[in-house]
Protein backbone atom coordinates (compact mmCIF):
# COMPACT_ATOMS: atom_id res chain seq x y z
CA UNK A 1 0.00 0.00 0.00
CA UNK A 2 2.69 2.24 0.97
CA UNK A 3 4.46 1.36 -2.44
CA UNK A 4 0.65 2.88 -4.69
CA UNK A 5 0.89 5.62 -2.80
CA UNK A 6 4.59 6.45 -3.26
CA UNK A 7 4.24 5.84 -7.28
CA UNK A 8 0.55 7.93 -7.12
CA UNK A 9 2.04 10.95 -5.44
CA UNK A 10 6.37 10.71 -6.10
CA UNK A 11 6.72 10.87 -2.11
CA UNK A 12 9.35 9.12 -0.56
CA UNK A 13 9.12 5.66 1.43
CA UNK A 14 10.63 8.14 4.06
CA UNK A 15 8.25 11.33 3.89
CA UNK A 16 5.02 8.72 3.81
CA UNK A 17 6.01 6.84 6.97
CA UNK A 18 7.52 10.02 8.78
CA UNK A 19 5.64 12.95 8.04
CA UNK A 20 2.40 11.52 6.69
CA UNK A 21 -0.49 11.06 9.65
CA UNK A 22 -1.64 7.71 9.04
CA UNK A 23 -5.50 8.94 8.88
CA UNK A 24 -4.77 11.64 5.93
CA UNK A 25 -3.44 7.78 3.84
CA UNK A 26 -6.69 6.75 4.67
CA UNK A 27 -8.70 9.90 3.63
CA UNK A 28 -6.63 9.45 0.35
CA UNK A 29 -7.07 5.80 -0.12
CA UNK A 30 -10.91 6.55 0.77
CA UNK A 31 -11.26 9.23 -2.18
CA UNK A 32 -9.01 7.00 -4.61
CA UNK A 33 -11.91 5.68 -7.34
CA UNK A 34 -13.08 2.07 -6.83
CA UNK A 35 -13.91 -0.20 -9.94
CA UNK A 36 -15.78 -3.49 -9.82
CA UNK A 37 -14.91 -6.54 -12.78
CA UNK A 38 -17.77 -7.54 -14.78
CA UNK A 39 -18.10 -11.35 -14.17
CA UNK A 40 -20.38 -11.76 -16.66
CA UNK A 41 -19.58 -13.69 -19.74
CA UNK A 42 -18.32 -11.71 -23.05
CA UNK A 43 -17.57 -8.78 -20.24
CA UNK A 44 -14.10 -8.84 -18.18
CA UNK A 45 -13.88 -5.02 -18.47
CA UNK A 46 -13.16 -3.17 -15.60
CA UNK A 47 -15.98 -0.39 -14.69
CA UNK A 48 -16.08 2.48 -13.09
CA UNK A 49 -18.46 2.54 -9.76
CA UNK A 50 -19.94 5.52 -11.03
CA UNK A 51 -21.03 6.71 -14.18
CA UNK A 52 -20.82 10.91 -15.78
CA UNK A 53 -24.53 10.44 -15.57
CA UNK A 54 -24.16 9.36 -11.76
CA UNK A 55 -22.48 12.30 -11.49
CA UNK A 56 -24.13 14.51 -12.99
CA UNK A 57 -27.55 13.28 -11.39
CA UNK A 58 -25.98 13.52 -8.07
CA UNK A 59 -24.64 17.04 -8.59
CA UNK A 60 -28.06 18.48 -9.69
CA UNK A 61 -29.52 17.12 -6.13
CA UNK A 62 -27.65 18.62 -4.55
CA UNK A 63 -27.77 21.82 -6.24
CA UNK A 64 -31.54 22.01 -6.30
CA UNK A 65 -32.63 21.35 -9.64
Amino acid sequence: MIQLIAEKTGWSYHYILHRMSWINIRMMLADAPGYRYDRTPGGGDLSADATDNDLLTLANTINGR
